[in-house]
């Protein structure tokens, strides 16, 4: 086990540290403890590193924060984001996201990853799963355009969600329940670009809900979720 803590507590003051300090290659479980606190920085897991959990202290104490996003990022490289779900379009987007995943069997629980880039800013997700055996539980994802997009096998679940347009997406096969989705402004609250005879999402038992002022309508409905999928 690994132990994170900003106030030098810990085995390492920052996340990505401790992830840095799991070895490629890596064949067994690991662990990392995430104390309470703010911590703003940019996370990778890098493809030889499966098998991590990132269990913060306290779902809404645990923050990772960063304002990481389109403009910031994948409009400023020429590095081609590996394994793209889809080509040219994924050339450089794997770069606007806090938390980017690109190993197998990771686990996040009990924590919070908010994207603070601005509302009315480029597109900016908290999460990017791309991977499989991905779970999310009981975090909640902060962010405004594409808050999370996940390129795989994923589970969420017991998790909060908010943003705006399509802020669930991605070319992922994904199990959601018992979560809530809030559209903080008007907008579609999923976009799945899954080709045909590919497997997309399955909401079950879920609640979607709108900030005040947001009027009901296509993507923004304030009623829950029985099971569906698309």
């Amino acid at each position: 086990m690994l132990t994170v803590d900003n106030r030098g507590r810990g085995d390492f003051c920052t996340v990505q540290g401790a992830i840095n300090a799991v070895p490629a290659g890596n064949a067994v479980p690991r662990l990392i403890r995430v104390a309470s606190g703010t911590y703003t920085e940019l996370d990778w897991i890098a493809p030889g590193k499966p098998d991590i959990t990132v269990l913060g202290a306290s779902r809404r104490g645990t923050v990772i924060q960063y304002a990481n996003n389109n403009t910031l990022n994948a409009a400023n490289t020429t590095d081609i984001c590996a394994r793209q779900a889809i080509p040219v379009h994924d050339d450089y987007n794997c770069w606007r996201s806090n938390f980017s995943v690109e190993a197998n069997g990771i686990t996040l629980e009990n924590l919070t990853l908010s994207n603070t880039t601005p509302y009315g800013g480029s597109q900016a997700e908290a999460f990017r799963g791309n991977a499989d055996r991905i779970t999310l539980n009981r975090v909640n994802l902060l962010s405004y355009q594409d808050t999370i997009r996940i390129q795989g096998l994923g589970y969420v679940a017991n998790s909060y969600i908010q943003g705006d347009v399509d802020f669930t997406w991605g070319t992922g096969t994904v199990y959601w329940t018992h979560d809530v989705l809030k559209s903080m402004h008007a907008g579609y609250v999923s976009q799945v670009r899954n080709p045909e005879g590919q497997k997309g999402y399955v909401f079950y038992d879920d609640t979607l809900i709108a900030a005040p002022g947001v009027a009901d309508g296509p993507g923004t409905p304030s009623r829950q979720i029985g099971r569906a999928s698309c």
